[in-house]
């Protein structure tokens, strides 16, 4: 199952919002309502450390988690010129200004720049979601204790509900997930307006109400 969500459908909706915001909750290393440069960049260490990565692999890892939001705006800069995005995008070059600075920034300020990344350029959110896998056993499937482990990289150490997820998700009930499934599932969690997402069931069920 590759993601149901087509670009065409993706908006920025108070649902969309709440999503964002339980995201953002997820990965705060601190759990202080801040996230900066080094905070990714402890994720990060935290896959290449879990994953045994080197070299290309490592470097990859790190651009998608420390660098990401300047991996959208390249993205964007094939779409339209500097002028054109500083017009539709002011909350995500700030955004990428401030984490390249190592300045903190709010849930508020996080959910602001991603809900304009939707709105401006919804098939650039759901690409840079799409480049996600993390198969640690190179076999191009996930399983649930894989799954398990990068979400203690995020820093979510709730297994029970990542099993739950993982097992909605798990159709044919093989015990493993494509690389189609697992990453469409979270496009459809993050992008999504579907309440009845695995994900959602999971990770905020006070949004499935």
């Amino acid at each position: 199952m590759s993601a149901k969500t087509k670009v065409e459908d993706i908006k920025f909706t108070p649902f969309t919002e709440g999503k964002i915001r339980v995201w953002f909750k997820m990965i705060d290393v601190g759990k202080d309502g801040c996230m900066c440069r080094d905070d990714f960049q402890s994720i990060a260490d935290r896959f290449v450390k879990e994953y045994s990565l080197s070299g290309d692999k490592a470097a990859e890892i790190r651009d998608w988690l420390v660098d990401g939001w300047s991996i959208v705006m390249d993205m964007d800069r094939k779409q339209e010129d500097e002028d054109q995005m500083k017009k539709k995008m002011p909350l995500v070059i700030a955004m990428h200004d401030a984490i390249k600075k190592g300045s903190k920034i709010t849930e508020d300020e996080f959910t602001a720049a991603y809900g304009q990344l939707i709105s401006a350029h919804p098939d650039i959110a759901k690409e840079s979601l799409e480049k996600m896998v993390f198969d640690q056993n190179k076999d191009n499937y996930i399983t649930d204790s894989e799954m398990t482990s990068a979400m203690r990289c995020f820093g979510y150490d709730h297994p029970q509900m990542v099993e739950a997820a993982f097992h909605c998700l798990d159709l044919d009930k093989d015990g493993k997930l494509s690389r189609d499934e697992y990453v469409g599932g979270w496009v459809d969690f993050m992008l999504g307006q579907d309440k009845q997402n695995p994900f959602v069931k999971a990770f905020a069920p006070h949004l499935a109400e």
